[in-house]
């Protein structure tokens, strides 16, 4: 959600959280923790942050800052922060193991204009410019690395997209999760060209890629199915995967144009035949596998990330 949205809720929030600092510690406690749902919820699920990790007080604050601006409260976010840190504090069950190596990394930031909107899946073209999308912001943001300049776009309402893909001429296409589309933003009109699904039951776009002839494949996870779509023409064609609930999540071009895809909800990985969408299924080995990602060497090697188990397979 846009940060404007929030304002009559915030004002709400400060207001009750700056009486909470003059309560006993008791009933602090309990309206701070109503006051949290109130104001997290409004953009997202109160379980996003009963499955974090924690953090210290500091941290909460850091991260709060990205979602809402309390530059003008800072006592807010204060008191925010460390009921967060007592309720949720830092713990290790999926901290990262640090290994000694000769590869050192340097990482620099940039902060998105709209808080609380969600940025993610961002992809660079070969001319250095890096697109998002705000999923949660409905939003297509640019980002010149080099001088720093971000824009964004508002998409067309509904779409809540998942992720952003470049064409051979780096034209940025959105993938509708929320409304059933998938489109692209046109650069030089600064219009958006929307694509909307044949079939109702096609839900959530999801992932894409393009082949070489031009060609969009693109997943649609909870749908179960596989898109293709001719930008040319605007014909698009699903398929649907042969064991139910696969939800199938990211997808990748082999040497060949074959499109591979990755299941997050069941232990397989799909072969789709480029011509006639056939579609090939490979059972992982183990059954409580499932997988978001996957990666292709130059000679066909097939990796993907098994998030069911914590482990990376091939």
């Amino acid at each position: 959600m846009k940060q404007s949205n929030l304002s009559i809720n915030n004002l709400i929030a400060i207001t009750s959280l700056l009486f909470m600092a003059f309560a006993p510690t008791s009933a602090r406690s309990s309206e701070q923790e109503q006051v949290v749902k109130q104001l997290c919820s409004t953009c997202h699920s109160i379980s996003n942050i009963e499955r974090s990790s924690g953090y210290n007080k500091e941290q909460w604050k850091t991260l709060i800052s990205y979602m809402v601006d309390h530059s003008s409260n800072p006592q807010q976010l204060d008191i925010l922060g460390e009921f967060l840190a007592n309720k949720y504090p830092a713990n290790n069950d999926r901290a990262s193991k640090v290994v000694d190596g000769d590869i050192k990394l340097q990482f620099k930031y940039w902060q998105v204009p709209t808080l609380g909107q969600r940025a993610r899946d961002p992809v660079q073209g070969k001319d250095g410019i890096i697109w998002w999308v705000g999923q949660w912001g409905n939003i297509l943001g640019r980002l010149d690395p080099t001088s720093g300049e971000t824009k964004e776009y508002t998409l067309p309402a509904g779409t809540y997209p998942h992720s952003v893909t470049l064409d051979k001429n780096l034209r940025p296409w959105f993938l509708g999760n929320k409304n059933g589309t998938v489109g692209y933003l046109d650069l030089d009109t600064e219009t958006f060209k929307v694509f909307n699904m044949p079939d109702e039951k096609a839900r959530d776009p999801h992932t894409g890629v393009f082949d070489d002839n031009g060609i969009f494949w693109f997943t649609l996870q909870h749908s179960n199915m596989i898109g293709k779509l001719d930008p040319t023409s605007g014909d698009i064609q699903l398929v649907s995967l042969p064991t139910e609930k696969s939800r199938p999540y990211g997808i990748k071009l082999d040497s060949n144009g074959t499109p591979w895809v990755s299941c997050n909800g069941s232990n397989c990985l799909i072969k789709v035949d480029k011509n006639s969408m056939a579609l090939k299924e490979i059972k992982l080995p183990n059954p409580n596998s499932h997988t978001r990602r996957l990666a292709i060497t130059p000679d066909d090697m097939v990796f993907y990330v098994n998030s069911g188990m914590g482990k990376l397979g091939r």
